[in-house]
């Protein structure tokens, strides 16, 4: 077997698996789950197959507004910590997160 071909099934192996522990932890029997896991990577696979697919290792935009969201006023050291990043891009999120709020509440001067 190919080296690209092994990684392939491993990682639709390994997507069954996180697939199966999710739905576990949702409540799902464990039989079921492993089944609906196989099940769901193996249509993924079959649905996408032989396609190069991106995933973005760092989902910028929901984890910003996820961010935002936590936002109280006075807690971003805790927010580096818990999102991994620096204190720094903390208040760059935030500046970016409100400049797009104004952004939708407030109509532009000029028409475009």
């Amino acid at each position: 077997m190919s080296r690209n071909r092994r990684q392939a099934c491993e990682l639709i192996s390994d997507l069954s698996a996180r697939l199966a522990e999710r739905l576990i932890a949702r409540g799902i029997a464990n039989n079921i789950a492993a089944e609906t896991g196989t099940e769901v990577a193996d249509d993924i696979a079959s649905h996408w197959g032989g396609q190069n697919v991106y995933f973005p290792f760092d989902m910028a935009a929901r984890r910003n507004a996820q961010i935002y969201a936590k936002f109280t006023g006075d807690n971003h050291d805790k927010l580096a910590m818990e999102f991994n990043v620096s204190v720094q891009h903390i208040y760059r999120v935030l500046k970016i997160m409100l400049t797009a709020e104004k952004a939708s509440r407030q109509p532009g001067l000029f028409p475009d």
